[in-house]
């Protein structure tokens, strides 16, 4: 399928407009792109490269799809999101178990879950440290 791609100045995707669905040919796409986007670019694309265009980071650089690498903030961002989904799903995990020991009376069982929890605490600083250097 043939697509009329919008790109904003960057070369992002904007939005892409279809046959049948905006016009019928793509003449009527270049009429109503230019009617409702008249400071963007146009260019005519495939499913491919509509799709690719329509990731993060991509963008025409005037002869073909490019994704931006990420930046080393977003990098960092990333490894500790990461670091914080996986202590969140082990801390969730312990407070389970805690409460299970608390309901049984288990005093042995609920101060083994306690050093637990301050090992995954200490792990996860020295964790968070690790993208410092």
């Amino acid at each position: 399928m043939q697509y009329l791609i919008i790109l904003n100045q960057d070369g992002s995707k904007h939005t892409a407009l279809t046959p049948a669905l905006h016009g019928d040919t793509i003449e009527e796409l270049y009429e109503v792109a230019k009617r409702e986007y008249p400071d963007k670019q146009y260019l005519e694309g495939d499913s491919l490269i509509n799709n690719a265009l329509g990731e993060e980071r991509a963008r025409w650089d005037g002869e073909k799809v490019v994704v931006d690498p990420l930046t080393p903030e977003q990098i960092e961002a990333a490894r500790v999101a990461a670091l914080n989904n996986e202590r969140a799903s082990y801390e969730s995990e312990l407070h389970q178990r805690l409460k299970v020991a608390e309901l049984q009376g288990d005093a042995e069982l609920i101060e083994s879950i306690r050093e637990e929890y301050a090992a995954m605490n200490e792990a996860y600083v020295e964790a968070l440290k690790g993208g410092e250097e």
